[in-house]
């Protein structure tokens, strides 16, 4: 029923979210080993064509301080914010730039050297694995809200009534036809000997 299907698709879910923490925790750990064991600390590179620009200020409106050529490596300080900005390094304090643009997509890319062939290698697994997750909880979602919307469907129409109400007059006949014939046909033989008991009283 209603209730035992939501207990088994929350009772998977649970299940899940468990087995995804100990994926997220192991993704973790891959990427901070290889960085850990890269030579290149926060460093990014230009993947915008032919350029793009950084501001004074995390803020789009921002003045513009200088421009960012196309697999020009830069060094930030600090960590990115949760709008994608990173503040450069060896540049004045107000020196700001965009890793990533909701229109253009990616701007700056993190840079690794020699390694960066390993380092997108790694990240596309690691995004691969996160959109699976995600697209694996929406399903899941999708599937709950599909069982608690569950309810007694809606009875016929009137013409669909009427439909029935024809149908099962059909099979009814189809039932009785033959009791009819059957009856008849033993009605005539039962006039039948009555005419002959008549006349054989007569005789």
């Amino acid at each position: 029923d209603k209730k035992r299907e939501c207990d088994r698709i929350e009772k998977e879910m649970n299940g899940l979210r468990s087995n995804f923490e100990y994926q997220v925790n192991a993704e973790k750990k891959w990427m901070d080993e290889f960085k850990r064991d890269s030579k290149h600390r926060n460093e990014w590179i230009c993947v915008f064509k032919p350029a793009m620009v950084a501001r004074t200020k995390p803020q789009d409106g921002a003045p513009v301080v200088r421009r960012i050529l196309l697999d020009e490596v830069v060094k930030a300080k600090g960590e990115v914010t949760e709008d994608h900005w990173i503040q450069l390094d060896g540049q004045r304090d107000t020196t700001w730039a965009l890793t990533w643009h909701a229109k253009h997509g990616r701007l700056l890319q993190q840079w690794y050297g020699p390694d960066q062939s390993k380092f997108i290698e790694l990240q596309k697994k690691i995004d691969d694995r996160r959109a699976n997750r995600n697209q694996t909880f929406v399903d899941y979602r999708k599937k709950r809200k599909e069982v608690e919307e569950w309810g007694i469907p809606p009875g016929p129409t009137q013409e669909e009534l009427y439909e029935i109400e024809d149908e099962e007059g059909e099979q009814l006949m189809g039932l009785v036809d033959p009791l009819l014939k059957e009856l008849k046909e033993y009605k005539r033989r039962l006039r039948e000997l009555r005419q002959k008991r008549l006349e054989q009283a007569l005789e």
